[in-house]
């Protein structure tokens, strides 16, 4: 709930032009003292994930013997136990508020106010809830600046990224 240092529409400029300017899609809504730990945290989870994966296979491989003679209940069961967790993260989607970012982008921003007020369990006029909104606002500005400067290039290269904004 701390008050954020600072706008991180510079870093989305520069993500922006090197192409990956999804950097911060997986914790837009944490707080951004605590968003780098949420990546990490979510690339952690990923390669767990696909950790667990191999060892379901791995376990579920010889059920009902080998090669011709082996079971469908093999592979059956791997799936199965392998779609628990994208089921609850299906159900659990249903229940995420919309990016401030993107409902921003979609002029929807009373809306974006609201989902930073509750994310920040704080009302929509506290300063902490107006710098986000307004670090949310500049960071889209910025991102179409940046394509109306680069337009034509899909990927702008390093040493044209370094040209001052007109």
């Amino acid at each position: 709930q701390g008050t954020p240092s600072v706008c991180e529409s510079d870093i989305l400029y520069v993500a922006m032009v090197r192409g990956d300017a999804d950097i911060e899609g997986s914790a837009e809504l944490a707080p951004p003292e605590v968003r780098g730990s949420l990546v990490a945290l979510q690339q952690l989870a990923i390669t767990f994930g696909i950790m667990v994966s191999f060892w379901i296979d791995f376990g579920t491989n010889h059920i009902g013997g080998t090669g011709d003679s082996q079971s469908e209940a093999s592979w059956r069961l791997s799936l199965a136990l392998q779609l628990v967790p994208a089921l609850i993260l299906g159900v659990g989607i249903l229940f995420m508020p919309f990016s401030p970012r993107w409902l921003v982008n979609q002029g929807r921003d009373d809306e974006a106010l609201a989902v930073l007020s509750r994310a920040r369990r704080q009302p929509p006029d506290s300063d902490v809830v107006q710098i986000e909104f307004l670090c949310v606002v500049s960071a889209i500005v910025m991102t179409f600046a940046a394509h109306r400067t680069f337009l034509g290039r899909s990927k702008p290269s390093i040493s044209s990224s370094r040209r001052p904004l007109r």
